[in-house]
């Protein structure tokens, strides 16, 4: 694992794996681990202020065009991704309040 952010509640965490390819939600009361969220390269996240869509990033260094993927929190679900088209690195990553 890589970052962690939490649902304003604290009732769900969202763990990054770069190696695995892959954003984990992750239910604290029970450590249940939700079904993960194909992300390229998963690194950076974010959680928006309202809870509603984490943003994760590409965090592969230097080679290659990396992504900015949207994820809906009350689906689990990529709604957007968002191509930065440059040789950016996506391992630190916030939203503006």
């Amino acid at each position: 694992p890589f970052e962690i952010v939490f649902l304003p509640s604290g009732k769900v965490a969202y763990v990054s794996s770069e190696n695995g390819n892959k954003v984990f939600p992750i239910t604290v009361s029970t450590d249940q681990i939700g079904t993960g969220i194909s992300v390229p390269g998963a690194f950076g996240l974010a959680m928006s202020p309202d809870g509603d869509f984490v943003m994760a990033g590409n965090g592969n260094c230097c080679y290659v065009n990396t992504k900015l993927f949207v994820i809906k929190t009350s689906t689990d679900k990529i709604t957007t991704t968002i191509s930065t088209s440059g040789l950016y690195v996506h391992r630190w990553l916030a939203f503006q309040p």
